[in-house]
């Protein structure tokens, strides 16, 4: 008895031995699994609240190149110990399409250079500098969203997406801010600000308003259907307040699409019509409180032209016709480059001043068919994803940017439209 006894205890001191190896590795995968989620929070704050480019424009000092650096290693210890999983990865959808995207930036730049004095590292012109120095950037973002397409790739938890409800309530009631206090969160002097126009930290009104729309529609994959009301008419008034008209369509077509996919109850549907006409009887009040604001008199005329476009659909504005000369002049461009395009970066610095505010007639004009090629299959990408638990979510973030191509050309160009395409193109953690 004595024998057995001594006989069964290795085997049992075994088995506790291996339970508690299990446990100690179930603990240190939670622990990584927590850092993992931590990562993906910081990273998404600092890219949809643009605290790069913010932070750079209160301190030049700080360049946005130092939080990309950062994020590199932050999210180097999650590739580390993934890194099984990037074969699987790289041959995802959206991996292909930005290597490939990356690719065609390549080509160009090497053509850039071409171009230039080939005995020196910089090219001599000061247009091939500027275009070599814009592919650069955009090549930058796409490997930035090519190693954040991973993170969120291995991701075990989708926790992380609750960062989008924070942003969808916070942003606003930034912008809500800017509106009522202009120059408290930046110089009014600085570039891309609007007087009159709030941007919150974005500056530019215009991108405050497409990072709004993305984040709602990123934080319906994660709120109850009940809040979905509160959080659309919360966005919907600060995109108003930028006076962005791209933006406030966007808004009207998203809420026709959420009436008719059901994602609006049908008594959520009649309160926002109630909201609306609310809004139509005391706009008149709205716009006397406008013209008593001395701080942003100097802007009025901007503001009278773009709420001037929803009550005629006049746009003989100077905006709107300098957008429509920019537009007519990449569309000739493209005629005459339709095969390679006339160089990446080619709007950017021509004679027009702006570019070409539409995304598809930008990557026509500069990267010719193959640009064409490039945001059609983003498209089909955008479309067969499986990141929203619900189907019709799906389709509108896809309908988002198809529409949004018509007023921007910033999509490859600005990192929280990649980061987006890079979540919304694969499939979600549960």
């Amino acid at each position: 008895m004595h024998y057995g006894a001594t006989h069964t205890k290795p085997n049992f001191d075994g088995a506790t031995a291996a339970r508690r190896g299990i446990s100690l590795a179930q603990h240190h995968t939670t622990i990584f699994d927590a850092y993992h989620t931590a990562a993906l929070i910081v990273i998404l704050l600092v890219t949809y609240f643009n605290l790069p480019v913010y932070v750079h424009t209160l301190n030049e000092s700080v360049l946005p190149k130092d939080f990309y650096f950062v994020f590199l290693l932050i999210l180097a210890p999650i590739i580390v110990v993934r890194a099984k999983a990037l074969t699987s990865y790289l041959t995802s959808p959206f991996a292909l399409w930005s290597m490939a995207l990356l690719l065609l930036n390549v080509i160009h730049l090497v053509d850039a250079f071409l171009a230039g004095d080939p005995s020196q590292y910089v090219a001599a012109d000061e247009d091939v500098k500027m275009a070599s120095e814009i592919i650069y950037t955009r090549m930058q973002f796409l490997v930035m969203a090519i190693i954040l397409g991973f993170a969120f790739f291995v991701a075990r938890t989708a926790a992380y997406q609750r960062v989008f409800v924070f942003a969808a309530v916070a942003i606003p009631c930034l912008v809500g801010l800017d509106f009522a206090e202009p120059g408290l969160l930046y110089p009014l002097d600085v570039q891309s600000a609007v007087l009159g126009r709030p941007g919150a930290t974005f500056i530019n009104p215009t991108i405050a308003s497409e990072v709004m729309l993305l984040v709602f529609l990123m934080a319906c994959n994660v709120i109850q259907p009940k809040y979905r009301v509160p959080l659309f008419l919360m966005t919907s008034a600060a995109i108003f307040l930028t006076f962005t008209r791209s933006a406030t369509l966007a808004c009207l077509l998203l809420f026709v699409f959420f009436a008719a996919r059901r994602l609006f109850q049908k008594s959520e549907v009649i309160a926002i019509v109630i909201a609306i006409g609310v809004f139509a009887i005391v706009f008149g009040d709205f716009y006397g409180y406008l013209n008593g604001r001395q701080d942003i008199a100097g802007g009025l005329n901007n503001i009278d032209d773009r709420l001037n476009f929803f009550s005629s659909f006049n746009v003989e504005d100077d905006s709107a016709q300098s957008r429509a000369s920019a537009l007519l002049a990449g569309l000739e461009l493209f005629l005459e480059n339709p095969l390679a395009g006339a160089g990446a970066g080619a709007t950017q610095f021509w004679q027009m001043g702006i570019s070409t505010h539409n995304q598809l007639v930008l990557l026509a004009a500069e990267y010719g068919v193959l640009g064409i090629v490039s945001w059609l299959a983003l498209a089909a990408i955008l479309w067969r994803g499986r990141y929203f638990s619900d189907r019709s979510l799906q389709v509108a973030m896809c309908l988002l940017f198809i529409f949004m191509t018509m007023f921007t050309h910033n999509m490859f160009d600005f990192p929280y439209w990649l980061v987006t395409f890079a979540l919304v193109s694969g499939q979600s953690a549960r």
